[in-house]
Protein backbone atom coordinates (compact mmCIF):
# COMPACT_ATOMS: atom_id res chain seq x y z
CA UNK A 1 0.00 0.00 0.00
CA UNK A 2 1.23 3.50 -0.98
CA UNK A 3 1.13 6.79 1.02
CA UNK A 4 0.85 10.16 0.01
CA UNK A 5 3.87 11.80 1.64
CA UNK A 6 0.85 13.88 3.60
CA UNK A 7 -0.66 10.60 4.69
CA UNK A 8 2.44 9.05 6.02
CA UNK A 9 3.03 12.52 8.22
CA UNK A 10 -0.90 11.86 9.43
CA UNK A 11 -0.50 7.95 9.81
CA UNK A 12 2.51 9.22 12.68
CA UNK A 13 0.56 11.61 13.94
CA UNK A 14 -2.24 8.75 14.87
CA UNK A 15 0.20 6.80 15.79
CA UNK A 16 1.92 9.06 18.42
CA UNK A 17 -1.57 9.69 19.81
CA UNK A 18 -2.62 6.13 19.84
CA UNK A 19 0.43 5.93 22.04
CA UNK A 20 0.12 9.04 24.02
CA UNK A 21 -3.77 7.73 24.94
CA UNK A 22 -2.15 3.98 25.83
CA UNK A 23 0.30 5.58 27.99
CA UNK A 24 -2.47 8.01 29.82
CA UNK A 25 -4.21 4.88 30.97
CA UNK A 26 -1.16 3.09 31.98
CA UNK A 27 -0.67 6.20 34.09
CA UNK A 28 -3.89 6.20 35.71
CA UNK A 29 -3.05 2.24 36.47
CA UNK A 30 -0.20 3.55 38.75
CA UNK A 31 -2.44 5.57 40.83
CA UNK A 32 -4.58 2.48 42.53
CA UNK A 33 -0.89 1.15 43.74
CA UNK A 34 -0.58 4.72 45.36
CA UNK A 35 -3.88 4.67 46.99
CA UNK A 36 -2.91 1.23 48.41
CA UNK A 37 0.55 2.38 49.44
CA UNK A 38 -0.79 4.86 51.71
CA UNK A 39 -1.26 2.39 55.18
CA UNK A 40 2.44 1.67 54.05
CA UNK A 41 3.54 5.06 53.71
CA UNK A 42 6.99 5.27 55.93
CA UNK A 43 8.13 1.89 55.05
CA UNK A 44 10.30 0.63 52.70
CA UNK A 45 7.44 -0.72 50.08
CA UNK A 46 8.41 -1.26 46.64
CA UNK A 47 5.81 1.16 45.45
CA UNK A 48 7.46 3.82 46.72
CA UNK A 49 10.92 2.86 44.95
CA UNK A 50 9.29 1.31 41.71
CA UNK A 51 5.97 3.11 41.00
CA UNK A 52 7.17 7.06 41.77
CA UNK A 53 10.08 7.19 39.48
CA UNK A 54 8.72 5.13 36.48
CA UNK A 55 5.38 7.46 36.16
CA UNK A 56 7.71 10.45 36.62
CA UNK A 57 9.83 8.47 33.56
CA UNK A 58 6.54 7.83 31.83
CA UNK A 59 4.29 11.45 32.60
CA UNK A 60 8.13 12.70 31.14
CA UNK A 61 7.50 10.88 27.74
CA UNK A 62 4.00 11.65 27.31
CA UNK A 63 4.86 15.04 27.33
CA UNK A 64 7.80 14.86 24.94
CA UNK A 65 4.85 13.30 22.48
CA UNK A 66 2.52 15.69 23.27
CA UNK A 67 4.91 18.90 22.69
CA UNK A 68 5.78 16.52 19.24
CA UNK A 69 2.34 16.17 18.56
CA UNK A 70 1.42 20.33 19.04
CA UNK A 71 4.28 21.25 17.18
CA UNK A 72 3.70 19.67 13.74
CA UNK A 73 0.06 20.05 14.36
CA UNK A 74 -1.74 21.93 10.68
CA UNK A 75 -4.92 24.30 11.63
CA UNK A 76 -6.50 25.16 8.90
CA UNK A 77 -8.48 28.12 10.31
CA UNK A 78 -10.08 28.96 6.86
CA UNK A 79 -11.55 25.57 6.74
CA UNK A 80 -12.46 25.57 10.51
CA UNK A 81 -14.48 28.53 9.94
CA UNK A 82 -16.89 27.46 6.90
CA UNK A 83 -17.16 24.03 9.21
CA UNK A 84 -18.72 26.03 12.06
CA UNK A 85 -20.79 28.69 9.70
CA UNK A 86 -22.21 25.64 8.02
CA UNK A 87 -23.03 23.98 11.06
CA UNK A 88 -24.23 27.60 12.72
CA UNK A 89 -26.18 27.99 9.52
CA UNK A 90 -28.07 24.26 10.21
CA UNK A 91 -28.84 25.44 14.13
CA UNK A 92 -29.99 28.34 13.00
CA UNK A 93 -32.47 26.61 10.35
CA UNK A 94 -34.01 23.69 13.03
CA UNK A 95 -34.03 26.30 15.79
CA UNK A 96 -36.47 28.44 13.33
CA UNK A 97 -38.71 25.26 12.14
CA UNK A 98 -39.29 24.36 15.92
Amino acid sequence: MRFHKDKKVLLRCQISVIQLLASGSLAWEEVLPWLENVALWHTHSSVERIVLPDSFCLVDDMLKKFTDIVDKLWVYTETMQANIDTIMDRVGVSIVKK
